[in-house]
């Protein structure tokens, strides 16, 4: 009787682990397919449709989306971030300075962002967007705490040397108002096929696809957050996140 049930749920157990990866991966490529089409569909109708082939037209297009971006984005009295993809940079702007231009050491994003439609990369990329929430590894208003010394005679017993910085991990992302996920990482590392591969950007997807399995299960499409995933140096990463205000509004160029 035991040999038996344990010959059932060896055969059970992989099979129904199977069908739940293959609903998993179903839905999964649905969601992908329902937020391409929702992006598109939803473009103005006045935006001009030339052969997409036409690569100077696209490029053209996009130069011009992205300086009225930038354009409205000056009119904030509040620091802005611009990123670039097209020249790998990304900076900081006030009134349309410059106030710090980081160069993107590498940069990756979802095969969605780079297969859009113009009507679709208009509606996603045409104005500035604001980021809704952030997530870090770093303070964004680190606080050092001293005691005062009680007279000069224990002033000048104390050490004055210069307090030199944690060399602490610089992860952050930020989600968008228009569903993209912006991912930096901060790092002074030429290892870039393992820099994702660290506790926080793991812990973030595991998080995303148990959420995800969660919503398969009840035969839910789950959502989908298209990504950008950009790595710069770790005191440019630090130096940004702690510029920019509360929701700050974000520039992007494809």
């Amino acid at each position: 009787m035991k040999h038996t049930l344990l010959k059932i749920l060896t055969i059970f157990v992989p099979v129904l682990l199977l069908l739940v990866a293959l609903q998993y991966s179903i839905f999964s490529v649905l969601s992908v397919r329902k937020q391409y089409q929702d992006i598109c569909d939803s473009a103005e109708n006045n935006i001009p449709q030339p052969n997409e082939e036409d690569s100077t037209w696209v490029q053209l297009y996009k130069e011009k989306t992205w300086l009225e971006s930038r354009l409205n984005s000056a009119k904030s009295d509040s620091i802005c971030l611009s990123i670039n993809l097209k020249d790998s940079v990304i900076q900081l702007e006030l009134k349309g300075v410059v106030l710090l231009s980081s160069p993107m050491i590498t940069y990756s994003t979802d095969r969605l962002l780079k297969e859009l439609t113009p009507g679709g990369y208009h509606n996603l990329f045409s104005k500035e967007v604001q980021a809704i929430n952030d997530l870090s590894t770093i303070e964004k208003v680190p606080l050092i705490i001293k005691q005062a010394p009680k007279d000069t005679i224990e002033y000048a017993r104390q050490s004055h040397a210069v307090d030199s910085l944690p060399n602490e991990e610089v992860h952050w992302l930020m989600q968008f108002e228009n569903g993209i996920e912006l991912h930096i990482e901060g790092s002074d590392s030429d290892l870039h096929k393992k820099i994702w591969r660290n506790k926080f950007w793991q812990k973030q997807n595991f998080a995303t696809t148990l959420a995800k399995l969660k919503k398969t299960l009840r035969f839910e499409t789950p959502e989908y957050h298209p990504r950008i995933m950009v790595v710069i140096s770790k005191t440019d990463a630090k130096a940004i996140y702690r510029a920019l205000p509360e929701k700050p509004l974000i520039c992007i160029r494809m």
